[in-house]
């Protein structure tokens, strides 16, 4: 894509993913469509990178943001933020106890082993489809 940053390709993959998985239907919002209340609680307190894209909003504690530089998530009183590009397409799926059969359909959390910590999404299809969101970084062949 002529005269396209790194920012901007990265942002047209993010939105190219969650079209395909038809996300927009489901329980994730793009970032500016988002209730001022709930853009304001996510960005209280943080210096974001990148623009802002897409969220998974459960309540004023639980939540994820990917932007086209980091993604951050919100769970357990703690917040969690790590650079795409260093995901290096290691995501699973997080589990306490030893994995289960039906955890692919239950569970709540993506391990991203390189960062060393867990994002929470809704189950079901919508964690599927984040974690083939975060399965595409690093975008090699990308502008810069």
């Amino acid at each position: 894509m002529v005269g396209m940053n790194k920012q901007d390709w990265y942002e047209d993959r993010i939105l190219w993913r969650a079209e395909q998985h038809k996300l927009f239907e489901k329980r994730c919002v793009r970032f500016p469509e988002l209730p001022a209340e709930q853009r304001e609680l996510i960005q209280s307190g943080l210096s974001l990178e990148g623009n802002p894209v897409l969220v998974f909003f459960r309540d004023d504690a639980t939540w994820t943001l990917l932007t086209t530089a980091e993604i951050v998530t919100c769970h357990g009183g703690e917040v969690f933020r790590g650079q795409l590009d260093e995901i290096q397409k290691d995501v699973g799926l997080w589990s306490e106890a030893e994995p289960q059969p039906d955890d692919k359909h239950t569970a709540n959390y993506l391990a991203l082993n390189n960062l060393g910590f867990k994002v929470w999404a809704p189950e079901g299809k919508e964690l599927h489809a984040l974690w083939s969101i975060l399965k595409m970084f690093p975008i090699t062949g990308v502008p810069a």
